[in-house]
């Protein structure tokens, strides 16, 4: 899908950060201004971070229009390329990251170039955003979103498209935290938080989800059909989401 810059200015306006804890666990053992190849950067949410707290952050985008919209941080240095082919040297960087991207990088190929660019015993950090189905808000505007694909296209959504069965038994065994190529001591770290959104905030959420905007639904219809969600949720003109996040560590031999 190659996104438009009226879609990275909605990911900029809707999508959350990350727990500040995730970001302190991706840097934790490494100095102050270590290297970091983040890969499929979108517009630098996970990147900005890392740089605020000192990090020094290739932010690795294939996208021009992402990268447009991109965050500005003098520790960002903005690079075209994609995870399949890093424009990086080898062993370069300190830590690759990748925040709500590495589903989207074939997985072998990827992960190739991550090792490569790693300096000995650097870092891989893998991070995913869901909403927390335990909590009733976040559960509410899952079903609601995935409703709206289901009628515009007739078709449940699917987070992962797998390119291959071996693809597939890939992810499996990293998703259960068994394997990873290239990489040793796989481990999975969970953390919660909040995110509140204003109603504008929470229909660019809404049409910055990929499979939203692949429908081509207007923005307009996309909006009057959260007028019936919000008002069932909202506290002092916000709505509150729940999120669950996911970060994989593993460490390149």
């Amino acid at each position: 899908m190659k996104y438009t810059t009226t879609f990275a200015q909605l990911y900029s306006q809707g999508r959350p950060e990350y727990p500040i804890e995730v970001i302190r666990d991706i840097l934790n053992g490494f100095p102050m201004g270590c290297q970091v190849a983040d890969l499929g950067a979108g517009t630098g949410i996970g990147a900005y971070q890392l740089a605020a707290v000192g990090a020094k952050v290739w932010a690795v985008e294939p996208q021009l229009a992402m990268q447009d919209n991109g965050k500005t941080h003098p520790h960002i240095t903005w690079v075209l390329g994609q995870a399949e082919e890093v424009p990086l040297a080898e062993q370069s960087v300190d830590i690759v990251t990748a925040f709500q991207a590495f589903h989207w990088f074939d997985f072998r190929r990827s992960l190739c170039e991550c090792c490569r660019v790693l300096k000995p015993q650097g870092r891989l950090a893998l991070v995913w955003n869901f909403w927390h189905q335990k909590d009733p808000v976040s559960r509410a505007y899952t079903q609601f979103v995935y409703q709206l694909f289901l009628e515009a296209t007739g078709q449940q959504p699917i987070f992962k498209h797998y390119r291959t069965v071996w693809e597939h038994v890939d992810y499996w065994l990293f998703w259960n935290q068994i394997r990873i190529p290239h990489f040793r001591g796989l481990q999975r770290h969970t953390y919660t938080f909040k995110q509140a959104l204003s109603f504008a905030q929470l229909v660019a959420l809404t049409m910055s989800q990929e499979f939203i905007f692949s429908t081509h639904l207007e923005k307009s219809f996309v909006a009057e059909k959260l007028q019936s969600l919000f008002p069932d949720h909202r506290k002092d003109d916000e709505i509150i989401l729940t999120y669950v996040t996911y970060l994989y560590l593993a460490r390149r031999p």
